[in-house]
């Protein structure tokens, strides 16, 4: 292998690790609950990335308790919570379900 195709070789995986970075770092937030959508059962909240800078997530829906007790408990804003998203983003961040089985 050249020099000049080793370089590529190496640029490359520095991308891959700063992209792996990037996804690992955004698997878990935690945030404020600026929004309540009690008609969708979704909420919003204002999270922060790695440099501190503040953004607001998509409205995603909140979890809920499993088990034969329903409940009505939507959060309330100024509420602290968790997101998980497991691919990184956001966006993609499943929203908290339960299940009775």
């Amino acid at each position: 292998m050249h020099d000049t195709e080793l370089v590529k070789v190496i640029l490359g995986l520095q991308a891959d690790i700063a992209a792996l970075k990037r996804m690992v770092a955004g698997n878990l937030r935690f945030g404020t609950v600026k929004k309540v959508d009690h008609d969708t059962k979704r909420v919003q909240l204002l999270l922060s990335d790695a440099n501190g800078r503040e953004f607001l997530s998509p409205l995603r829906p909140w979890g809920e308790i499993a088990g034969t007790e329903k409940s009505w408990r939507p959060p309330t804003q100024g509420q602290q919570m968790m997101l998980v998203a497991p691919p990184g983003a956001c966006r993609h961040a499943p929203g908290g379900r339960a299940a009775d089985d």
